[in-house]
């Protein structure tokens, strides 16, 4: 019995090192992000703007308003992802009964996240706005063309981005999150 203790503490030792590690690189990264998206929502929406307002020789069309609202949204949206995500980084409390700790460590390294709803939302804000940018009157065969090309060069690079994500996840966080499962699930016999 005293045997268990001891693994369980080295192990508990060792995970909640790597867990520190992995929560300030996640801390540090959801911050840049964070900025980023921020900074560049704000130009956006400040060039949108002055387009619409001061731009005389060549005014918006609804299409254009439409697609300029929705970058500006998806920019936003991103950027408050981020700042959530930031916020839940930094307030991770490694103080907490050890259980406890480990269950938060388990649910904050899933896979599929509830907010992956809310990116993917903002993600299909970006391709509606991209394609609208794409909309000329009449719409002809070529610019059907364009936009069919224009959702599968967006479509791949989408699953391109979530199968990395996954690798990422797979190599880097689901180790840790089997590694806290099994410690709960040793400290709860």
């Amino acid at each position: 019995m005293n045997n268990q203790t001891t693994n369980a503490e080295v192990n508990l030792n060792e995970l909640t090192s790597r867990l520190k590690k992995e929560d300030m690189r996640n801390k540090n990264l959801t911050k840049r992000f964070k900025i980023f998206y921020f900074v560049f929502g704000i130009l956006y929406a400040l060039v949108y703007i002055f387009e619409y307002f001061f731009n005389e020789s060549d005014p918006m069309g609804s299409t254009d308003i439409i697609s300029g609202t929705c970058y500006v949204l998806a920019w936003l949206i991103f950027a408050l992802l981020f700042r959530k995500a930031n916020k839940d980084y930094s307030q991770v409390d490694y103080s907490l009964p050890t259980i406890l700790m480990l269950q938060k460590a388990v649910k904050r390294y899933k896979l599929f996240q509830p907010r992956l709803i809310i990116a993917i939302g903002a993600a299909l804000l970006i391709d509606i706005a991209s394609s609208l940018r794409k909309v000329e009157m009449p719409i002809t065969k070529e610019v059907i063309n364009d936009i069919v090309l224009f959702q599968i060069i967006f479509v791949s690079a989408i699953m391109i981005g979530v199968v990395a994500g996954i690798i990422i996840w797979h190599n880097r966080q689901k180790p840790i999150r089997d590694n806290a499962l099994a410690l709960i699930e040793e400290l709860e016999n």
